[in-house]
């Protein structure tokens, strides 16, 4: 007894062509706006017409699957051919428009309403078959249930064919159906049916004999096509494109089964150009296929009213199907920058219209060393415990909020009283250490440019550990963006959520990239305060020992991954009293470079520059 299996609903299949003027507009469209990789498509494609793809389609799919040469494969010659009998439910269709089986007349219209003409139905070898279907009909059982009802109606018949075999038919009705509103576009009844002997393989993708090496004769396909139906499949082949294929049970399809027994076809493939649907299932599996494929899928952009290929050749014609095809496009990779990418912000460059950069607020010795751009990156803060780390980063914060407008979020983790950090902000931006004998008004303005430009992180026991830190940053910059992320010190981080093999080399590592390319995406710098290894002399942290990148503690990659790293020095000594920032690292030297500069501190906390060590202790005698 034959097997069918039927499904079925009813869809629109028709819809009337458009003008030639709206068909130049859309290919127009189509040309500024098909995804680019910042390279001239036109030139991609003569770039791939020149130089022949590294590695076959088969050869990298096999990679793919897992495959060696020991593993047995299934073969194109492992399909069953469907038995005569069945084969003899379906008829070919003939390129006579006056035929007199009705059947026959019911597909013609249907393949010329949806932009097929015979001699392409006839090439591909359709047919057309009479085969009875049941549906729901007017009449209602006691229950007020519909009852069931056989009918006879026309189907198109779609062969799959390897080496020439029939292996299958997959069906569809076509018979018409009757306008619901007057100047409707013509409805076709939309039921499935299935005929095949139930191969252990499954059935083949439809079409795929257009890759038979007995049909290539050792030619090279340099653009395969698939779709994700055979009346898409039907429609490329319409439009003048013989190698496509249609995968063989739709959208849900499973590549390694459909393929596999055509690597060895494969072998003669290129690229493969993904004409799926734009609905959900469609993009899905044109998603799936393209990570199976890697740098061999190509990718189409349809015109916003057609959902799929099909659509295309139906609405606009032939030409925009070609010139869609010709323009599909690679994935694009957006870790890869070309020239043709930059080429503008190359001329600004040169020009000199790029970001200059913005003076911190202490003046030009201070500036000479750190003059930081609205990019982004990592800044590493080092010194010797007590030598005034915290308090001169709260200074040069505030120096930018005032001068720059700067923002920041604040890991103060030795400063547990929030409040009490707030305050000592108040007294730097009055720059006085008793602020109450200014007008409540004047803190309260204090207070409020405070709250517009500086926030601080109160984790309330949890753990510090890297991916907290980002998480919070990240869902607070996008809240309330801010410029600086300030992480003090770097030794409460917590890595009790990293694997247990990773040493302390590792995790900072993993801590700083992590940061550090945050930063760069979002233009925050991050400023990390690490202690460095050696421990504190007998000087209490006033020390004269000067700190370099190899001594910050757990790892050398402080140093290499910085953009700035600068160490801090306090010198409390007879005759020498000053801060001295070392600034160790800059990676960009176009606006600044590596130097030292000196400080005076004043009583309230605000650091002045020096032109030299002799000046602070001279500023210092002069303010005793």
């Amino acid at each position: 007894m034959d097997t069918f299996n039927l499904r079925c609903d009813e869809a629109t299949e028709s819809r009337p062509p458009r003008k030639l003027s709206a068909i130049m507009e859309e290919i127009d469209w189509l040309q500024n706006h098909l995804p680019q990789n910042g390279n001239n498509n036109e030139a991609n494609h003569n770039n791939e017409a020149n130089h022949s793809h590294p590695e076959s389609l088969g050869a990298y799919l096999r990679q793919q699957f897992g495959l060696d040469s020991c593993d047995t494969l299934p073969l194109p010659s492992d399909f069953k051919t469907l038995a005569p009998e069945k084969q003899k439910k379906v008829f070919p269709l003939t390129a006579n428009p006056n035929t007199s089986n009705p059947a026959e007349r019911a597909v013609q219209y249907y393949l010329q309403a949806n932009g097929i003409s015979l001699s392409t139905a006839v090439e591909l070898g359709l047919g057309y078959a009479q085969l009875s279907i049941e549906r729901d009909s007017p009449k209602r059982d006691a229950n007020g249930q519909p009852l069931k009802e056989k009918v006879l109606l026309p189907f198109l018949a779609y062969p799959f064919r390897v080496n020439g075999r029939i292996l299958s038919y997959k069906a569809r009705s076509c018979n018409a159906l009757p306008p619901v509103y007057a100047d409707e576009p013509v409805r076709f009844s939309k039921y499935f049916m299935q005929l095949t002997d139930h191969s252990p393989l499954g059935i083949s993708p439809f079409h795929i004999d257009c890759i038979a090496p007995e049909r290539l004769q050792g030619k090279r396909v340099p653009q395969f096509l698939l779709t994700e139906g055979e009346k898409d499949c039907v429609a490329l082949c319409e439009a003048g494109f013989p190698y496509c294929i249609s995968v063989p049970n739709g959208a849900d399809s499973n590549p390694e089964e459909y393929l596999k027994p055509f690597l060895g076809w494969l072998e003669a493939v290129d690229s493969v150009v993904l004409c799926g649907d734009t609905d959900l299932p469609g993009r899905t599996m044109v998603s799936q296929l393209a990570q199976l494929l890697g740098s061999h899928a190509r990718f189409v952009k349809y015109p916003a009213d057609c959902k799929d290929i099909g659509e295309v050749l139906l609405r606009y014609g032939k030409e925009t199907v070609r010139h869609i095809l010709e323009n599909a496009h690679p994935p694009k990779l957006d870790q890869i920058v070309t020239v043709a990418q930059l080429h503008d912000t190359i001329l600004d460059y040169l020009d000199g219209n790029y970001d200059h950069g913005y003076d911190v607020g202490y003046g030009p010795y201070t500036n000479h060393v750190f003059h930081p751009t609205h990019e982004g990156g990592l800044i590493v803060v080092t010194g010797q415990p007590n030598c005034g780390k915290s308090s001169f980063l709260k200074d040069l914060m505030l120096h930018m909020m005032v001068k720059e407008d700067i923002r920041c979020l604040l890991f103060s983790f030795e400063d547990p009283d929030k409040a009490k950090n707030y305050a000592q902000m108040v007294r730097l931006y009055l720059k006085t250490n008793n602020p109450r004998h200014l007008p409540r008004a004047v803190c309260e303005d204090c207070l409020r440019f405070l709250n517009n430009h500086m926030a601080h992180v109160d984790l309330q026991g949890e753990l510090a550990t890297p991916d907290r830190i980002y998480q919070l940053a990240d869902s607070y910059l996008h809240q309330h963006p801010f410029d600086y992320l300030i992480i003090d010190p770097y030794v409460y981080v917590d890595f009790k959520d990293r694997p247990k093999d990773e040493n302390e080399t590792q995790n900072v590592k993993y801590l700083l990239t992590k940061l550090q390319s945050w930063g760069h995406r979002n233009h925050v710098w991050v400023v990390i305060v690490a202690h460095p290894r050696k421990s504190v002399t007998a000087h209490g942290g006033h020390t004269s020992d000067d700190v370099s990148p190899d001594d910050i503690a757990a790892s050398a990659h402080w140093k290499n991954l910085a953009d700035f790293l600068f160490a801090l020095k306090r010198v409390n000594e007879p005759g020498r009293h000053y801060t001295e920032l070392n600034m160790l690292k800059v990676r960009d030297q176009d606006l600044c470079s590596t130097g030292k500069v000196y400080y005076v501190r004043q009583p309230w906390g605000t650091f002045l520059e020096m032109p030299d060590a002799e000046s602070c202790e001279q500023w210092y005698q002069a303010h005793e």
